[in-house]
Formats: C-alpha cells, structure tokens, sequence
C-alpha cells in the first residue's frame, strides 16, 4: 500500500485533507523540492516535537515495511520515521540525524493485534532552527 503523497499544512492554499495531519508547523513544499514529483511535506521549528502523520490499515500479525525519503537540515541531529498504535504506543521507529540530501529510511514491524496504526515523520528540535522534507512514504507488507 502506498501512504497517499503528504498534505499536511492545516489551512490556506496548503491546506491539510485527511489522510495526512500535522502535529508541530509545517506545510507544503510546492517548489521542486520533492524527491520525486515537485512536492513534499515538510516540519520547521526550533523546539519540540513536530511530526507529519496518517492512520493506515495493516493486518493483524503481519509483517510490513515503512520507507520514506528524507531531506533535512544540516543541523537537525534528532529525526525519526515510525508507527505506534492508535493508543500511542511505539511499535517500531528508525532514528537519527541529519539527512542533507534525500535519503530513504525504512524500518520493519510486525502488526502484533493492530488492524490500524499510525506512522510519522519528523524530528525533536533543540533550540535551532531545523526542517525536515518528507516525501514518497511506502507502507508495503514483506511477510
């Protein structure tokens, strides 16, 4: 299955629709700037968790794989790519640094019970300013 492409800006011409949400600030890149198309989905701040996110459905006890494209900020040391239950719960996420051309993260999981969760993108900011592109988001069932 593929996660429709990110649309998570929450009003105006770069305006969220579901299935994408926006938690922290960010929006819509409409310049050229996707890894593949002229679009992503982007977060910037300087502090605290901002996250691009969608509910997806999986099969119980299944085994998937999430990938992403990645573009950040040379200074953004905090990135994250994951799912975790509609309770909040992690399930898996793939962490790390900065990624200054795109790069795709992937991280597998297993569905456990789960008919529904959630992945994100993003980052945690620490007092700098920091963005992070997100584009081409893939959930795809390996076993």
């Amino acid at each position: 299955m593929v996660a429709p492409r990110p649309c998570p800006d929450r009003s105006g011409p770069r305006a969220c629709r579901p299935p994408w949400q926006l938690s922290g600030r960010g929006g819509i890149d409409r310049t050229n700037l996707g890894h593949s198309g002229a679009n992503n989905a982007y977060v910037r701040d300087s502090i605290g968790a901002h996250q691009l996110q969608q509910t997806v459905a999986v099969r119980p006890h299944h085994t998937y794989r999430l990938s992403a494209w990645m573009r950040t900020a040379e200074n953004n040391s905090e990135t994250m790519l994951g799912l975790r239950t509609l309770r909040g719960k992690t399930i898996a996420q793939e962490t790390g640094g900065a990624h200054p051309a795109y790069t795709k993260v992937s991280v597998d999981f297993d569905s456990g019970r789960e008919s529904l969760v959630q992945l994100y993108g993003g980052f945690f900011g620490h007092s700098q300013d920091v963005w992070l592109q997100l584009d081409d988001v893939v959930v795809e069932e390996i076993r």
